[in-house]
């Protein structure tokens, strides 16, 4: 059942990595001694998330301006470091990534901002495994926008019908489907280990 595969993009977060936005919800909350649901409400109705990811705001102010709008009695710098803290490595996840890059083009094609793609590069050691990096912060859009999707297809001179798209999310799945891709949703690394064995892309 293998199909002609020409390359490999993968989501980052929750599939490379794991991270969990509660990590950062409850350490501002120690931090400014306020209730942690005001503080995540808050934030999502700001929408300051949105346009970091898309690059529509610089690092600085963003979290100056997610400070301000939270009204956090915390440092820039206390603020940055909560942010980042909420990555952990993806057990099992660095071997399998190595296997694979032995054999296809590994790119990275995620939703993220510039402080979280830094931080996990510098930490996590599974991105040396990977060729190129379109994000979303760069492109200017999020996932499951065409224009990611196609800025990965351009730079690896292949088509969708010929690329394995991994993410954790349905939705961005069933969207990278409908344009072509060979789609997986990514749930343990012990499962997606199956799957590539099953469909004869690793033995």
């Amino acid at each position: 059942m293998k199909f002609a595969c020409d390359l490999f993009l993968f989501d980052l977060g929750n599939v490379l990595v794991k991270f969990d936005h509660a990590v950062i919800a409850e350490k501002l909350s120690r931090l400014s001694r306020k209730p942690i649901f005001p503080i995540v409400s808050q934030f999502i109705r700001s929408g300051l998330g949105e346009l970091f990811d898309e690059g529509k705001i610089s690092s600085h102010e963003f979290v100056d301006r997610a400070i301000k709008s939270l009204s956090l009695p915390i440092t820039l710098q206390e603020f940055q470091t909560v942010w980042n803290e909420m990555f952990t490595e993806n057990p099992g996840m660095e071997d399998l990534l190595k296997q694979i890059k032995s054999r296809y083009p590994v790119f990275v094609i995620s939703d993220t901002n510039a402080l979280h793609f830094e931080f996990v590069k510098e930490h996590f050691s599974i991105l040396q495994w990977v060729d190129q990096f379109i994000l979303s912060y760069e492109v200017g859009v999020r996932k499951p926008h065409p224009k990611i999707f196609e800025e990965a297809l351009r730079r690896s001179g292949t088509t969708a019908e010929k690329a394995f798209f991994v993410d954790d999310r349905k939705e961005i799945i069933e969207a990278a489907s409908k344009m072509g891709f060979h789609a997986f949703q990514f749930k343990d690394t012990v499962s997606f280990r199956k799957e590539l064995y099953r469909l004869g892309l690793l033995s």
